[in-house]
């Protein structure tokens, strides 16, 4: 475990850096790391600027006068269909996975805010197609996201629940919500333990806060772009909200 003796006010799915030591506990033996400075750490999604040159090189992603914007899209798939994932045949699965990863946490229609600009989706397709390839390979080249497999995962892996560790009930967050602004990847949904998983998530799916009420009431951040990878069987065995 680590403990920290120097308070510091952040968030739980906020990354920070530690300065510290290794101690034995005294009634245990097992080694505690200390630490005295607990400090926020800067990461690249919060220091990020648009500058002009960056704006111009981003050109090259907007259509022509002559392409609709699918257009684009597709010569994008294309691309990467030959040059970083090497999975053919599949243009729109990877239009799909791209307009998700790129999809904006808010937007404004003329003075009203829209909270969820973030998008999710559902990849449903037979065993060997591409569907788990295509992100495992996007991860790769963007540098960014996660995948995670569903075999035996409960809704607290997912979201988050409570543990006893040492005789004191601790709040664990899941991968979700550790993942606030970023991407998550899904895989093997059929091996999820409950078959109502999707159906509990539904408020966090909607409102990106998740909220876990047990020992006490926790809430934090989830604004988690997703992508759920299903065989058609699992497509039956879940609830999905349309919300």
């Amino acid at each position: 475990g680590a403990f920290s003796v120097r308070t510091h006010a952040g968030t739980v799915n906020r990354e920070v850096g530690l300065v510290g030591k290794n101690v034995p506990d005294p009634k245990t033996g097992k080694l505690r790391f200390m630490s005295w400075v607990n400090e926020p750490v800067n990461m690249d999604i919060d220091s990020f600027e648009m500058t002009d040159d960056i704006r111009r090189a981003m050109t090259k992603f907007q259509p022509s006068t002559s392409q609709s914007p699918m257009d684009k899209c597709l010569e994008i798939a294309r691309d990467m269909s030959a040059n970083v994932t090497h999975i053919y045949g599949r243009d729109l699965l990877h239009v799909a996975y791209d307009l998700v990863w790129h999809s904006i946490l808010s937007f404004k229609i003329g003075d009203m805010l829209v909270q969820k600009g973030w998008l999710e989706m559902a990849v449903v397709g037979d065993t060997r197609t591409g569907k788990s390839e295509v992100g495992t390979r996007l991860v790769s080249h963007y540098r960014s996201g996660v995948l995670q497999s569903c075999e035996g995962m409960s809704f607290p892996g997912l979201v988050g629940g409570v543990q006893q560790i040492d005789g004191r009930w601790h709040m664990t967050w899941g991968v979700i919500p550790m993942n606030d602004r970023r991407m998550v990847i899904l895989d093997e949904v059929s091996g999820l333990k409950e078959k109502d998983v999707i159906e509990q998530m539904s408020s966090v799916r909607s409102s990106g806060i998740a909220q876990v009420t047990k020992i006490s009431a926790e809430e934090t951040s989830a604004r988690t772009r997703l992508a759920w990878i299903m065989n058609p069987g699992a497509v039956l065995d879940q609830t999905w909200s349309s919300k």
